[in-house]
């Protein structure tokens, strides 16, 4: 393994910096959102991610991303994962606020915790968001309007 000089390690898990690089890719994969509320996305047969826009004002906006999957024996038991998004747009970031019925979380916890959260949950989410925006780059997630939506206008 390469050693990295404690300055370079420092920018690359800097969480400013992931979260100005989640929000340009989140951009870049939905640049229709403005005038829309839900999207949806086929990936594979019986996967489907649904994108709500749960509210919009001049400098923030707040998404909910989705993953609906067909019920099969192999995961009747898995919940659809549900990822709440906060998009700064003047400041240019994008941030986890909520994960699971999940919300506010705190930047640090003390461990163990009554949540059973890692110390650095905060962070681990941001890094799921990015890697959940891999997924959907590789898969060339084509988001569309859900016309079957009652929140689409």
């Amino acid at each position: 393994m390469i050693a990295l000089k404690p300055e370079i390690r420092r920018r690359m898990l800097s969480p400013m910096r992931l979260y100005e690089r989640n929000f340009v890719r989140l951009e870049a994969l939905l640049p229709a959102l403005s005038g829309v509320e839900t999207m949806v996305a086929n990936l594979e047969p019986g996967f489907v991610v649904r994108l709500r826009k749960l509210d919009a004002t001049p400098y923030t906006s707040t998404v909910l991303f989705e993953c609906l999957m067909a019920v099969t024996e192999q995961h009747c038991w898995i919940s659809d994962p549900q990822i709440r998004v906060r998009l700064y747009h003047d400041a240019q970031v994008a941030e986890v606020v909520g994960y699971q019925n999940h919300h506010r979380f705190a930047a640090r916890y003390d461990y163990p915790n009554r949540f059973m959260f890692q110390r650095n949950e905060k962070m681990q989410l941001n890094v799921f968001l990015s890697e959940f925006i891999d997924f959907l780059v590789k898969r060339n997630a084509c988001f569309v309007v859900d016309a079957e939506s009652p929140h689409t206008r």
